[in-house]
Order: structure tokens, then sequence, then C-alpha cells
């Protein structure tokens, strides 16, 4: 694949996640942080996914597919930065090794915006039981979350269910804070996790896996 050059000026010092996709290539994404003054110089390497992959197989690995739209709502996301909202990413997480996420996130702005109590929904635990998600119960215990895997999956558990080193990056969401309503609108149907009336929901948790790409 030939070289392509992209160059961005005028960016505000703080997070970004760099995301390049080419169709029959599989996708990769790479988080920046930019402070003031900064210039960095990136190079990704993209690889070339398997021939005799179908084309619809070739799309979706590609990142055109189911994934496309989850990347899409979460550049929404964060464009809608609020004091309510707060991205943690792979420099915090990274030194802490298999640490269970609850223990990650303690100490981050996070931590003060899952313990807030908004509109009638109750603060979630930042304590879950030390239990990993291949060995998780089938029944929801009282340190469950709301939580949107990749953008895409919505499930229940403690967020000790994740270790430290398997997450790139967490979005946490307060009580009633989900004003794009793109992570509202894949919890009908979870039980406890469905949003109400205008922006009513509890706590939301988009966790990023190492490798979602």
């Amino acid at each position: 694949m030939k070289g392509v050059e992209f160059f961005f000026a005028g960016l505000a010092r703080g997070d970004y996640v760099i995301r390049a996709r080419r169709m029959g290539y599989t996708p990769t994404s790479l988080p920046i942080k930019i402070g003031n003054g900064e210039e960095h110089d990136l190079s990704v390497i993209l690889a070339a996914l398997p021939t005799t992959l179908s084309t619809v197989e070739i799309r979706d690995r590609s990142g055109y597919g189911a994934s496309e739209t989850a990347w899409e709502e979460f550049d929404k996301r964060q464009r809608w930065k609020s004091t309510n909202n707060y991205t943690v990413g792979r420099d915090v997480f990274g030194p802490l090794g298999k640490a269970p996420l609850d223990q990650a996130l303690r100490g981050t702005q996070a931590q003060s915006l899952i313990n807030q109590k908004a509109g009638g929904y109750a603060p979630v635990s930042i304590n879950g039981a030390n239990t990993t998600r291949e060995g998780l119960p089938p029944t929801t215990g009282p340190d469950d979350v709301c939580i949107l895997i990749n953008g895409v999956e919505p499930v229940r558990l403690p967020l000790s269910a994740f270790r430290a080193d398997q997450v790139a990056r967490v979005e946490v969401y307060a009580a009633n804070s989900d004003f794009t309503r793109t992570i509202g609108s894949h919890m009908y149907g979870l039980r406890g996790c469905e949003p109400g009336d205008g922006f009513q929901h509890p706590a939301y948790f988009v966790i990023w896996m190492r490798g979602a790409n």
C-alpha cells in the first residue's frame, strides 16, 4: 500500500484517538496526548487481510461494518464534552497491569462522576466483586453497572470484571449526562439500564477493549 500523509494543525491540548482504516486492511487506532505547543509525528502500518475472505467479511473487518457506527458515535460524544463525563485513557491504565478496573478508576475524575446522584438514580458502587468476565455468574448483583463494550455490546457487569491491561479507554458518564443519546439507544431491553424520559439514566460506562478497531 502506498504511503499517505495527513497533517493536523491547530489542535487544542488534550487527549485524541487517531483511527486509520482502508478497505482490505485491518484498521487500527492510536491514542495521543497533545500538550501546549507540541508537535508529534506518527507512523501507522496497516496489516492486509486474507484474500480468501468474502466481500462482506472484508468490509466488516476493514472497519466499515458495525464498528463504523460505533466510532462515529464515539466522535459525537467527544464533541459533547462536559463536567459530567470523562474519558480515561491507556496512559492511566498502562502502568496498572492486571489491576481490576474498579481499582484503576479510583483517584481519577471518573470516581466523582460515578458517585454522583441525580434524578432519582442512586449512585453505583465503584467497588465491584473480584471476578473476571470468564467467571461471572448468570445473575446480576449489587455492584453491576451499565456498560457498553466497544460501543456496541450492552451488558451489566461489575467494573472488576475487566482488568486495566485489557482496556484501551473508558468513557464515564454520570447519571443523566448522555446528551447525545448514543449510549442509551443501545441500552433498551437491558434491565436497570434503560433510559427514562428526557435524559434520565443511571451512570453509563463505555469500555473500549485493546485491539478493538
